[in-house]
């Protein structure tokens, strides 16, 4: 009976443990995507006023499935998305949003590509909610 109850105690250690991670994480991932969302916005800011980001970002996310909240997440889709919006000008504003993730990561850029930027948020986030 013993035995059992300390398996009990266990699994209800670990279920809080996982709970308590994946709160964090989720934390984490909301702090870094509104970081990258602020990043594209800056960039998006080159072509217009707040009504031509907004048209912006209503496109990317209407024609390529793009959502401004979760771009960190999907990196691919929101490259080919401005790509197919803006063809070679694309790569643009790929280098102002990353240009803006350094300067809020206070690191020089050094060639650092928005994978790898978004990946270095990532860490700094996490040591930082802990």
């Amino acid at each position: 009976m013993q035995e059992s109850s300390v398996r009990e105690e266990e699994a209800v250690s670990e279920h809080e443990n996982t709970s308590s991670t994946i709160q964090l994480e989720s934390g984490v991932l909301r702090s870094v995507n509104k970081i990258v969302r602020e990043a594209v916005i800056s960039g998006f800011a080159h072509f217009g006023n707040k009504n031509v980001v907004d048209s912006l970002l209503y496109i990317l996310e209407l024609e390529h499935a793009v959502d401004a909240h979760s771009i960190a997440e999907n990196i691919p889709s929101f490259r080919a998305g401005i790509a197919e919006m803006f063809g070679s000008c694309a790569y643009v504003l790929e280098e102002h949003v990353c240009d803006e993730l350094a300067r809020k990561l206070g690191i020089d850029r050094n060639g650092r590509n928005l994978e790898t930027l978004v990946s270095m948020l990532k860490k700094t986030s996490h040591t930082s909610a802990r």
